[in-house]
């Protein structure tokens, strides 16, 4: 089995790597400041990204967005998977707007002025904000990286064929 560790002491004692040779866990650390190869920092990274397109230029009010940026996160497709993280946890999607349950929440209220529905809008208009810029910049990405790839082609050598 092999494990992904973090760079922390903990993860580097003889104690942690005397348990793994016990248990037959072929240790690999991932590289330090290198958001790649760890999922967590880039997952980290992506909410960073979210916070920053939500806050705009008043950056005292970060916070009030982050049940919505965490909503989307869980209700987002994953691009491995094909599934939504809410999916692959409950087996059922998320519902997101009212008018997916039995009772629409327009049958409890129905004034467009009401603060419900301003913020089912302010929800529903967020969300596709943050679609949008992260779509943007999974391209952006794309692209400057695929500037400095190149094809590789490997081939066989005779001695080992």
């Amino acid at each position: 089995m092999r494990r992904r560790g973090e760079n922390g002491t903990q993860m580097r004692s003889k104690e942690f790597r005397k348990l793994c040779d016990d248990y037959q866990v072929t240790l690999s650390y991932t590289r330090l400041y290198y958001p790649r190869s760890d999922p967590t920092q880039r997952f980290n990274a992506t909410v960073k990204t979210m916070i920053a397109t939500t806050v705009k230029h008043d950056h005292r009010r970060w916070a009030d967005n982050l049940a919505a940026i965490g909503c989307a996160i869980r209700t987002s497709r994953h691009e491995s998977t094909g599934y939504t993280p809410y999916f692959a946890n409950f087996g059922r999607e998320h519902k997101l707007l009212g008018s997916e349950f039995d009772h629409p929440i327009s049958a409890f209220d129905d004034n467009p002025d009401s603060t419900t529905q301003k913020r089912l809008v302010g929800f529903r208009k967020l969300y596709q904000d943050i679609a949008a810029k992260l779509k943007t910049a999974h391209e952006r990405d794309k692209r400057v990286y695929d500037l400095r790839r190149r094809p590789v082609q490997y081939l066989v050598s005779a001695s080992l064929a």
